[in-house]
Formats: C-alpha cells, sequence, structure tokens
C-alpha cells in the first residue's frame, strides 16, 4: 500500500489563495518591521509590507501552500520556516525540484510572466513557516506612486538571480553520469556555500535521494563506500570532507 499522501496532485482552476482585498493591520505591521530589522537586505521591506492586497500566512509542516495548476498572482517572502516545491508522479514516486529558505522571494517565474503560466508541482511547507504574500502588480503600481520601485526592482532582480543560480546548481548535481558522482557534486557545493568542510545537511536521505534523482539504497550505498575509501565521514545529517587524493 502506497502511503505518499501526494500522489498525483488535482489540476484545480485558477484561484487565489486568499483575498485580494486583504490588508496587514499596522499592529502586525509594526511587529513585523520589529522581527526583520537585523536582516538590511531588503531596505524597501517597510514599504514592501504596507503596500496594498499584502498578507501574512502561516503554515504547517508538510502543509500545502499551493497546488498544480493553480495561478499565481503573489510573490512571497519568506520570514521564517522552509518551503519545497515537489512533483509527485502517479507511483508516488516524489522528486524536489527547489527549495527556499527565509528572507528568498518566491512566485516571480508565475506572476510576471506573459504567457499566464501556473504552478508545474504543488508547494509545500517543510517544517512551520511564515511568509508574506503581495499582489505583484499592485506591488509594482505602489512602488512608482511612493517611489520605492528602484530599490524593489533592484531587490527582485538580486532574488531572480539567486534563484536562477539555485537551479543551475541543481543541473549540475543531476547532469552528473552516476550516484557517485552526484552525491560528489552535492556536497562539494554545500561545502562551498558553508565555506566549511564540515557542515550539517537538514535533509533526510529519503530527501537528498529525491532532490538527486536517484534510489535511496543505492545513494546509501555510495555514501557507506565514500566514508570506507576516507573521501567523506558522515554521522546521521553532519558530514565532514576528506581527502582529495583519494578521488
Amino acid at each position: 500500500k502506497n502511503k505518499n499522501k501526494y500522489i498525483w496532485p488535482k489540476i484545480t482552476q485558477p484561484k487565489l489563495p486568499f483575498s485580494k482585498r486583504e490588508k496587514i493591520p499596522e499592529e502586525e505591521r509594526k511587529k513585523l518591521i520589529r522581527e526583520q530589522k537585523p536582516n538590511r537586505k531588503y531596505h524597501d521591506f517597510n514599504m514592501i509590507i504596507s503596500a496594498p492586497y499584502t498578507v501574512v500566512k502561516e503554515y504547517q509542516a508538510e502543509q500545502m501552500i499551493a497546488d498544480a495548476g493553480q495561478l499565481n498572482e503573489y510573490i512571497g517572502f519568506i520570514l521564517n520556516g522552509e518551503i519545497r516545491m515537489v512533483s509527485t508522479d502517479y507511483w508516488g514516486r516524489n522528486s524536489i525540484l527547489w527549495r527556499a529558505s527565509p528572507h528568498t522571494i518566491i512566485g516571480m517565474s508565475t506572476c510576471f510572466n506573459s504567457m499566464h503560466a501556473t504552478l508545474p508541482a504543488p508547494i509545500f511547507s517543510v517544517i512551520s513557516s511564515k511568509i508574506i504574500f503581495i499582489h505583484s502588480h499592485s506591488l509594482l503600481e505602489d512602488g512608482k506612486r511612493h517611489n520605492y520601485l528602484p530599490q524593489l526592482l533592484v531587490n527582485l532582480l538580486e532574488a531572480a538571480g539567486t534563484n536562477h543560480l539555485m537551479l543551475l546548481e541543481r543541473i549540475v548535481h543531476l547532469s552528473r553520469r552516476n550516484t557517485r558522482e552526484k552525491l560528489l557534486a552535492f556536497l562539494s557545493d554545500y561545502a562551498r556555500n558553508t565555506r566549511s568542510n564540515e557542515f550539517d545537511i537538514p535533509m533526510t536521505r529519503q530527501e537528498i535521494a529525491d532532490y538527486l534523482a536517484v534510489e535511496r539504497s543505492a545513494m546509501s550505498s555510495e555514501l557507506n563506500k565514500l566514508k570506507k575509501e576516507n573521501i567523506i565521514d558522515f554521522k546521521n545529517n553532519h558530514f565532514i570532507l576528506k581527502s582529495i587524493n583519494a578521488l
């Protein structure tokens, strides 16, 4: 019996995740500004959350945020938590298409798209997450009206560039010829991104296998071989990259 509850997502009629009329209440807006003050990356944060058609939504672990086939008019700013887009085939096999962490802007590829593209796969909250949703075209109009559009465009371009690099990184991983090479590329990029040969990966073995599009058993076998060859060491989610000569 297949216990996977995300089998074959139903294609839904285009709909919005919430009422387009909503706006963040003043007290909640001030609280959000206080909470995000250490993050200097988005200087227009105060103006963004003051824009019309903006709302904060909270999601529990494994809760669906948006379904495949859904028309999206909103960009999202992740305040905390982690979300993933997961494609599931008819037989219940998962593939993690992308992951997003706090202070990441999501939804731009479907919002700013002349083809009226819909979501290709469902989006889930991995852990408890909080996201600000902003109606994309209303945000641009508000940015022009209140003179923060230039900074907003810089932030959106930066976010688009970051998302593009994440997708390129995954293409590099998937283009490797076998499970061993995919694992080495994945671990190497993790070391580069954390700037350390020792790091924790906040993913289960199954999630890593889904991300790399390999069988979990084959991946676990390769991990043990790499450990035996003294190329890596690991315990649970903690990894250490070791000998270069062994490669």
